[in-house]
């Protein structure tokens, strides 16, 4: 599945399916903060919450249980691991271009993001293509954590 992740100032990232559907948002609670709280189209909110003495680690929780994890690490790459068992690895493809792999427990390339930039309006959209998953909750969560990952590792390369 082909997902479009649009960025708003810096202030929100908003995820659309392939049939141009909003599945979700990630609002950023302040402008310097990694802290956010993720609304999904079936009604449930989840708080992203920065966690680590250095704040390499995050938290998503929903009613305040644990969802997911997000750990940064210095190899220019994020591992993230679902309550479920499943864990993913979000790392930088090409040094030249904003472009980035997702990688399973096995390392096997199961997706990518390309991040471009559009002139016109000053901003970045991100295409998130990946497999689809049995699970419908996992279809709306993964491409939006996927995408707040993809603009932390984005703005760090800098």
């Amino acid at each position: 599945m082909q997902y479009i992740a649009k960025i708003k100032g810096n202030r929100s990232i908003t995820v659309f399916d392939e049939h141009d559907e909003e599945i979700g948002a990630l609002i950023y609670l302040s402008l310097f903060s990694r802290k956010a709280q993720i609304s999904t189209s079936d009604n449930r909110i989840y708080d992203v919450i920065p966690a680590g003495f250095w704040l390499n680690k995050v938290e998503i929780n929903q009613n305040g249980v644990p969802y997911a994890s997000v750990k940064y690490n210095l190899g220019r790459g994020a591992n993230i691991c679902f309550e479920n068992g499943m864990n993913l690895t979000v790392r930088l493809k090409s040094i030249w271009r904003y472009e980035y792999s997702i990688l399973d427990n096995d390392g096997l390339e199961i997706g990518n993001i390309y991040v471009n930039f559009r002139w016109r309006t000053l901003s970045y959209f991100y295409e998130i293509n990946l497999p689809a998953t049995p699970k419908a909750q996992l279809n709306i969560m993964l491409p939006i954590v996927l995408a707040y990952c993809t603009e932390y590792l984005r703005m760090r390369k800098r």
